[in-house]
Order: structure tokens, then sequence, then C-alpha cells
């Protein structure tokens, strides 16, 4: 809002008012006026007052038999009040001028997106400077940002392009055409009449050509980004700066093929992974469930809602990993003899947040192993396990409470869970990269759990390095372990209380 001269401004109301105002005068109070909001409420009140104090002083005492309102001043007051009408007139018209001014000088941005969001999910949106969008408006326009921490969206384009994206990732709207994938991985259904909608990652442009198809852009780091052609046909072309020589090659991808980027500038074949891609909103946060009913013998025990549950195979390593009776149906038994159940899942990676639950039982005993574990063991920092505490004395700490490692560093509960009896634990890591009771709470039985003892570090689970271990279950553990859940995200408290709930009830 552009200053003003209050000693000036009231001069050229008061010219104005007494009909004495010039032409360059009241051009001057016109841009006054267009320019400040608070120049046009003062001068209002001015006219106001003005025209209060002339009939005050004109309107003198009045004598027996006499008019209340002598003709003459009555006329005189029609006259003075024309002029005031006609000053709140010309103030109404330019309140009006400088809200149509504003209206074409900064028109509302056209919304090329409406978001639908999964529940837990968590984002953030910035839209470019300038643009006059609602800041509670789940809606993208031409510029706009969006960085995805946790959980899944919908987004459903003005052009008919239906996008499911999944965390965590980063994208921006470039138009109603194009949309620039930074970070993540989403899947497109593109429509006849959108077709030529473009997706671009730092490594690939992909333009659809009457299809459906996917997306994983891993941002800054050392993989290669991919294209996942589910039906129809998409045209491909790496992009410049993945090698000294600048290599640019395009292909049409048929349903059913798909590329990774080569280093060198050109694509690598790879299999379709159909399965990697939701296409529609689940009801929560991704997770996989490892329930324990389904017999050892068959690998294929892992069920929820991430996209690559059904592919995880959990091998036991021991014969004394058994199923027994459990808190719901059958769970699993080990004997703390360096056995455990193997699988081929990575693990959550970086500083990703996370949620892991389930049900234990234990003896009274010396705690040792993990309740479930992965990453690299030998960095600071690059791996995440959770267990009972040992009560090692450098560390203290209630001993057999629960206990998240991140690297060298720890946060332990303070109940000791070796009774023999069912359990409810949970672990929620909240994404910050930093470890510390403040990003790491623990639940029993559904409570909060205080903190006995802990130790501050980085949390960037590493899961690319030849000696990370890929996620294994009871390694070296003994008790029993019932309802595994590891979530791709931040569990909120309630919900932490309803997992309990829901295994409580016989």
């Amino acid at each position: 809002m552009s200053a003003y001269n209050t000693k000036e401004l009231d001069r050229l109301i008061y010219a104005l008012c007494d009909e004495t105002i010039t032409d360059e005068e009241y051009q001057q109070l016109q841009d006054v006026l267009l320019q400040n909001e608070e120049a046009r409420k003062r001068y209002l009140k001015l006219l106001e007052l003005h025209n209060m104090l002339e009939v005050e002083s004109e309107h003198g005492g009045v004598a027996a038999g006499e008019a209340v309102v002598p003709i003459d001043l009555y006329l005189k007051k029609q006259r003075k009040a024309g002029v005031f009408r006609a000053c709140l007139a010309a103030a109404a018209v330019l309140v009006a001028v400088a809200v149509m001014m504003r209206m074409v000088m900064a028109p509302e941005p056209e919304v090329l997106a409406s978001i639908h969001v999964a529940p837990y999910s968590e984002f953030t949106i910035s839209h470019a400077e300038g643009a006059d969008v609602d800041s509670g408006a789940n809606a993208l326009v031409p510029g706009s940002s969006l960085k995805l921490s946790q959980g899944t969206i919908e987004l459903s384009l003005s052009s008919g392009v239906k996008s499911i994206v999944q965390a965590p990732a980063e994208l921006t709207m470039v138009d109603a055409s194009e949309l620039a994938l930074h970070r993540g991985k989403a899947w497109f259904k593109v429509p006849p009449e959108a077709t030529g909608f473009t997706v671009e990652t730092p490594q690939v442009r992909a333009i659809d050509l009457g299809t459906e198809f996917g997306v994983v852009s891993h941002g800054q780091d050392s993989r290669y980004d991919q294209v996942h052609v589910l039906d129809g046909r998409v045209e491909v072309t790496t992009l410049k700066g993945l090698s000294r020589k600048g290599i640019r090659r395009t292909e049409q991808l048929s349903a059913g093929m798909a590329r990774e980027v080569h280093f060198t500038g050109n694509f690598s074949h790879v299999p379709l992974s159909k399965g990697e891609f939701l296409t529609s909103l689940p009801k929560g946060l991704p997770y996989l469930h490892w329930s324990m009913d389904v017999d050892l013998d068959h690998p294929r025990m892992t069920s929820g809602t991430e996209v690559i549950a059904s592919s995880i195979e959990s091998v036991p390593t021991r014969s004394s990993v058994v199923q027994v009776p459990g808190r719901r149906g059958r769970a699993v038994a080990f004997a703390a003899d360096n056995g455990g159940l193997r699988t081929n899942w990575s693990g959550i990676d970086g500083d990703r947040p996370r949620t892991i639950a389930c049900w234990i039982k234990s003896p009274k005993h010396q705690p040792v192993g993990a309740i479930i574990g992965w990453g690299e063991h030998f960095e600071d920092g690059a791996k995440w396990r959770m267990t009972l505490n040992p009560e090692r004395e450098k560390e203290g700490g209630v001993r057999g409470a629960i206990r998240t490692e991140f690297g060298y560093g720890y946060v332990i509960g303070s109940t000791d869970l070796r009774d023999g009896e069912w359990h409810h634990v949970v672990s929620v890591y909240d994404g910050s990269g930093e470890g510390t009771p403040e990003s790491i709470k623990l639940y029993v039985d559904g409570v909060p759990e205080a903190v006995s003892a802990y130790k501050e570090n980085i949390v960037l689970t590493e899961l690319d390095d030849e000696k990370s271990a890929s996620c294994v279950i009871g390694y070296n553990f003994q008790g029993t372990i019932d309802e595994l859940k590891v979530y791709q995200g931040v569990l909120p408290a309630a919900a932490v209380q309803s997992l309990y709930q829901e295994g409580s009830e016989k």
C-alpha cells in the first residue's frame, strides 16, 4: 500500500467540498484514493464530518412562529447535500474502480488439478509468486509445487488426466499439459482428449500417446529413473547431463514395456512392474502385514496395502523358527539361536517416516536379537532395528523395555516386557532425520511409553550399500511375534490405540 501525506490529503478533500478544487488537484486526489485504502477511509470520514459541522453551524436558534428550517437555508442545504452525495458517489466509484483494476491486473489463476488425500497423508503446497490462491485450497495452479512426505494423493487434472502419487514425492504443475516429477512414484491415466500430456523428471521425458503409464523418479540420488507402460503408447526421451557427450535417446514404448535411464544417456530394458503403482487411493498409509497365520513353508506370507506386498518372501533360517498359538490366530516363536524370518524386502530407506507395530510375548531372560531390523549395521545411522533393551552397562535404560536403534543411537522405553504375557509394542519415527525422544515415539499396549535412556544420532538408513542387510524378523530373538505391521509414515496416537484395541478383542 502506497504511503500518503495526511495533511495534503485533507487539503484536497476540503477543496473538493468547498468546490474550489482544480482539475490538477482533482486528479491528484483520485490517484491517492486509488492507491491507498486508508486514504479512502479518511476521505469518507472527513466528508461526513464536514457535512455535519456545516449543518450545525448554519442552523441557528429558531424563534416562535418561524419555520423550523428557513426556506433559503433549506435550499442551501439541499445544494450542500447534493455536493455531499456526489462526493460519496465519487468515493464509491473510486473504490469500485480500484477493485476492478485489481481484478484485471491480477486475474484468478486457472486451477489445473484438484487433490484428494488418503488418510494420514501429509503434504505441503507452495504457489508461484503472485498467484492469488486460497492457502487452504487443495488445488494446483500453474507453477504450484507439492511435496508429499507420507501417504498417497490423487490428482484430478482439468484436462481429464488422473494420477496417483506415492510418498515421498515432489512435483510441479507446469501447465495443463505438463507435470514435472522431481522425485517420487506416480501412475497416470490419460484420456484421448489429453493425448500429448507430458511428465518430465530430472532424467527422462515421457509424452503420452494415449495411454496408462507409471513413472519412478529417484530425485538426486544415484539411481536411475524409470517409465513403465501399462496400456497404450508412450514416447520417452533421455535428457541431457547424464553423460559427458550429452547423448539423448528417444523411443516409443507400447503396453508391457519398461525402460530405465542408463548413465550413457541410453535406455536399459527392465521388467514391467505393474504392481509397483497404485491406481486408486488406499484407505490409510501403505503398510506391510505379517499375520503369521500362513504356513511357514509358504514364503508368500505378506499382505497389506503396499504395492509390493504380494512379491515379498519370508523364509525361516532355522528349524527352531516355528508356529505356535498367537494373540490372534497363529504366531511365530524364535529361540535366540541366530534364526529368524529372512525376507527379500529391503526396508524403508533414508530418513523417511515409518511405524512398526506388533504383538510380542517374551519370557524372563537376557534380551538378545531383534524383533525386526534392516540396513547397514557398520555405518553410523544406517541401520534400523526394534528390539528389547539388553541394558548394556554404558547405555543404561530399563532391561527388557522396548528399544529402537538407528546406527549407534537409540531410544529406550521404561516398561520391562519380559513377563510371559502378550504386549502390543509400537515405534513411530517422524522422518525429521534426527533420532531423539521427540522424533521417535514408543507405545506399549496403546499407551505412550516414557523414555528411560537415549542417545541421539542421525537417521539415514542405508539400503543400497553392498553391506546392507534386507529385512529380517525375529533374528536371534527369544520370544514370540504376532501381527507385525510396518507402515510407510507416521501413525497417529489414535490409530495406535485402535490397533491395540483390535488385537485385544477376543
